[in-house]
């Protein structure tokens, strides 16, 4: 299994609470787990603001040179040593510099993957505790603050007590910021209590936990006289699942809370107006105190959680209102439509409208990340029409819009999509032929505490015919709504394509609508209706079924499957992946692994099972042009040493008779690349290639057809050995390594090709519903074509750790599935990612066609002995230098999903290609 962590950076952006509260609603609401919070300030539980030790001068660090116990033992290996067991207590803190990060120093203790970590201080005797803190750091590499860091104490070291979660307190005393970057941070906070050990519980949030030193500071004397009233915590491992799922909670509840108040006090001026909307949040943040925690089986993180919390959101439709009413009385349209300030502070064209109630629109970018907090987005882009929409016959093409409630009410819209009716040239059958499925995007929370509208799936239809399409969205109040169109099978018609909306609200408020029947009109009233037109341009051009960018990510589909696959929702998988043309399919290490010896003491009578790898291969006969295998060698082929003469026989017969199986069933062996040594160099340590120089030495002396592929993550890339290249065919390496070191990158790879190795690339960061889709999913098959790289991977099709993609509270570790998967579900739900990552295969296609064309297009000139056609040079420009200019776009080296990028880059130059292509296929001789 892959090793997935430090690539990139994980941004985390909390909103934080402004002023002083009494205490905190998430230590209140984790009372029953790890604390008890009286109304009685006792000597347990007061949360100390202002106590003697508030000022830093006073402050005496009693943790300073104590001894201390570590569960589980620290693990991170760029950091671990035997000064681990000191260096927490030792009053040194790492200073911040140049010379790396904050892992990477050996005063440092970290942990990678851990379920969570118990650090225990003791401190000698039982002494008065006036707080506690300790030094991290966060912002790069996928390394964020931990989900949690509980404080217990103990007098004996055996019975601990609950005292409060620290990092949501030092929120609340100390208003601590979470940048956006690498920083350091020292999170702290001041208690009143006793005790001789300190323990603090961490939760990591993502991969690690690092820290590198734990402060304990004195309280005052008087405390020690003091009764304990605090009751016996319970053991973490008892009830980390529904810690972790009711604290992920209740901070989307603090976080909603802030950004709301936020939004108030920024954008109403009027004291009176403003003062009131802050008791309407006051009141409604008193009602999520008390709500119960869902149920975590059945729960999925779509906001809003609940009636209060949409109520939450509603508020935020009326500060659009009285923003924008105010706003409006001192702008004009055509000021509204000129101006060029901020969009985030600028009048917004809801304000124009006769009927402000639901605002739809455009979106200026459809890849472009959304904020669910915030005034709304101008679209200045598209002012009488929508996008224009690029087609080639057989393609999937998406574009998006946003909706906007102001009101207090939900809003029900109804899409109606069809070609204009005044056309009488359209034909039923043109008509049918144009293929719509509009998607109803929720905002769906993540285990960083960022939502996102990532997931695509189809909103509720009302209606479907030869002529006609209609869905229906609900769009609550103050909950910024997306809808996705994605267009496809396109083959005889090119204009303009009509949105027709209606949006009605119901006559009765508070009922639910989402529970309405679907074609019920009574007792709605029509609020607005209007329409709006995107241009589709389908161009005389064939997009290939069978596409030349080999395409996939360790979907692991044999045996029983893997991680949130299984026999269960395998086959809607299996047709999700094909339909986005994943054609390069992995196969788990248990399949080839299947065999057994005849005589255990002949290493030739070994004999392969081939009844897995079979179901397998049927699996994937309609769409595989490349299969992946995934070995996971050892030190061992069965009881035989790597290198020893006996294993060299036994790994020969093996080899052999997979050739001669596969063989049978039409595949050859050149068709199967095998994965040895899973990203060696892994972490910068210097591994031996040992047993992959004896493994691959033997297989392709067996079977030289066999491709050894390997995804080697050596930075920089010269670090590469040598012997990988002589022992492989195909080497992937990482993008995001290689965009970092690409200068390094590309002339180490470009001298490999020129040995005759293959090079493919391939993707691993996470968490994946924060990567840029266009940056990080799209643009990798742009690399490809620039580096000619021949297949494109990403960790992995169905990879969010065996839990639910719509409810990433119950994961522990970041997710990777570029879409929505539940274990337990056979439907599987299409997000923006891996639309993006079909799109770019698409591109890629174009790029060979353009390719193709370009080609024969100059010798057949030069056959004819007249002159090249200047569409040749043209589209050599556009494939090489068109290119370039997509990949190396400002921003486009950043592959967070909030970073600032031109994302209509890489359709301007398709645009230019297809241009080209059309005059190349349909007119060469121009």
């Amino acid at each position: 299994m892959k090793n997935r962590c430090r690539q990139h950076k994980t941004k985390w952006n909390p909103y934080l609470l402004r002023g002083m509260e009494k205490i905190t609603f998430i230590s209140r609401l984790l009372a029953p787990l790890f604390m008890s919070l009286s109304v009685v300030l006792s000597i347990s539980t007061f949360v100390c603001s202002d106590c003697v030790l508030a000022g830093e001068t006073t402050r005496i660090n009693m943790a300073v040179g104590k001894t201390y116990t570590m569960v589980p033992a620290p693990t991170y290996k760029l950091c671990t040593e035997p000064g681990d067991a000191t260096q927490l207590t030792d009053g040194h803190t790492m200073p911040k510099d140049e010379s790396g990060y904050f892992w990477t120093k050996p005063g440092t203790v970290g942990w990678v993957y851990p379920k969570y970590v118990y650090v225990t201080i003791d401190l000698g005797q039982v002494e008065p505790i006036g707080g506690v803190a300790f030094n991290t750091a966060a912002g790069a590499s996928g390394v964020t603050l931990p989900t949690a860091v509980f404080i217990q104490v103990s007098d004996d070291g055996e019975t601990f007590r609950g005292i409060g979660e620290l990092l949501t307190l030092d929120r609340t005393q100390n208003q601590t910021v979470v940048k956006n970057e690498y920083a350091l941070y020292k999170i702290s906070v001041n208690l009143a209590t006793k005790g001789r050990y300190v323990r603090l519980v961490f939760l990591p949030d993502a991969s690690f936990i690092f820290t590198d030193e734990i402060e304990v500071y004195r309280g005052d004397a008087a405390w020690l006289a003091e009764p304990v009233t605090t009751p016996i915590a319970l053991p973490v491992e008892d009830q980390i699942a529904e810690v972790r799922f009711t604290h992920a909670i209740r901070q989307r509840y603090q976080r909603d809370v802030a950004g709301i108040r936020e939004l108030i006090a920024t954008q109403i001026e009027d004291a009176t107006e403003r003062e009131a909307l802050q008791m309407r949040v006051a009141k409604i943040e008193a009602q999520l105190l008390t709500e119960p925690t869902p149920n975590p089986k059945t729960f999925r993180a779509i906001l809003p959680f609940s009636e209060n919390h949409a109520s939450l959101f509603a508020i935020q439709a009326a500060v659009w209102r009285k923003s924008l009413t105010h706003a409006s009385s001192q702008t004009t349209l055509s000021e509204t439509a000129s101006s060029e300030t901020d969009s985030t502070q600028m009048v917004n064209p809801l304000a124009t409208d006769a009927s402000p109630d639901c605002r739809i629109m455009w979106m200026d970018d459809p890849w472009q990340p959304m904020e669910h907090i915030g005034m709304p987005e101008i679209s200045r882009r598209y002012e009488n029409s929508g996008p224009s929409i690029d087609l080639m016959r057989g393609e999937y093409r998406g574009t998006g819009l946003v909706l906007y409630n102001t009101t207090s009410e939900p809003m029900r819209v109804a899409f109606t999509i069809s070609p204009p009716q005044s056309d009488s040239t359209l034909s039923a059958r043109t008509i049918s032929c144009i293929q719509v499925v509009l998607a109803d995007l929720p905002w769906t929370d993540t285990r960083t505490g960022v939502p996102v509208a990532a997931a695509l799936p189809e909103a509720a239809r009302l209606e479907s015919s030869d002529t006609v399409s209609r869905w229906r969205v609900t769009v609550l109040p103050g909950l910024p709504k997306q809808v996705w169109l994605t267009l496809y099978g396109v083959e005889a018609y090119s204009g303009p394509l009509n949105l027709h909306y209606e949006v009605r609200r119901d006559a009765s408020p508070g009922e639910n609508q989402e529970t309405k029947p679907l074609n019920e009109s009574q007792n709605e009233i029509l609020v607005m209706d209007g329409e709006m037109s995107c241009q589709l341009h389908l161009w005389n051009l064939e997009q290939p079924t069978t596409k030349t960018l080999k395409t996939g990510g360790w979907d692991y589909t044999n045996g029983l499957g893997s991680y949130n696959v299984n026999e269960k929702n395998r086959d809607a998988f299996l047709k999700h992946l094909k339909s986005h043309f994943v054609n390069a399919p992995w196969c788990r290490p248990d399949a080839l692994m299947r065999f057994s010896f005849a005589d255990p003491n002949d290493p030739k009578s070994v004999q392969i099972e081939t009844d897995q790898i079979e179901a397998w291969l049927r699996m994937w006969s309609d769409a595989a042009t490349q299969y992946c295998l995934f070995f996971s060698i050892g030190e061992k082929f069965g009881p035989y040493a790597s290198g020893t003469p006996e294993f060299e026989v036994a790994v020969s017969e093996w080899t052999r008779q997979w050739a001669a199986w596969f063989r049978t069933k039409g595949i050859e062996p050149e068709k199967i690349s095998i994965l040895l040594q899973d990203e060696p160099g892994l972490n910068g340590k210097d591994e031996s290639l040992t047993n992959f120089v004896h493994w691959a030495k033997v297989i392709h002396t067996a079977e030289p057809g066999f491709r050894i592929w390997e995804d080697p993550v050596y930075v920089p890339a010269e670090n590469t050995p040598s012997t990988l290249l002589e022992h492989s065919r195909v080497l992937c390496p990482n993008r995001v390594h290689r965009i970092t070191n690409r200068e390094s990158f590309d002339t180490f790879y470009a001298n490999a090709q020129q040995r005759g190795i293959e090079v493919n690339l391939y993707s691993c960061s996470g968490p994946v519903k924060h990567l840029d889709p266009y940056a990080y999913f799209r643009l990798q098959a742009w690399d490809c074509w620039r580096t000619g790289a021949t297949a494109s991977f990403f960790w992995a099709m169905g990879d969010d750790g065996g839990v639910s993609s719509w409810n990433e509270y119950a994961n522990g570790k970041p997710g990777y599935c570029p879409s929505f998967i539940d274990p337990d579900s056979d439907v599987i739900v299409t997000a923006k990612h891996f639309e993006a990552m079909r799109e770019g295969t698409q591109d890629y296609e174009l790029f060979c066609l353009l390719r193709a064309a370009a080609d024969a297009a100059k010798s057949a000139a030069q056959t004819e002995n007249r002159p090249i056609p200047a569409a040749v040079t043209v589209a050599e420009q556009l494939l090489s230098d068109g290119v370039r200019s997509v990949v190396f776009a400002e921003g486009c080296d950043q592959i967070e999903w909030d970073a600032l990028v031109d994302r209509s880059r890489a359709d301007e130059v398709r645009h230019q290609m297809l241009e080209t292509l059309d005059i190349l296929q349909n007119n060469p001789t121009k």
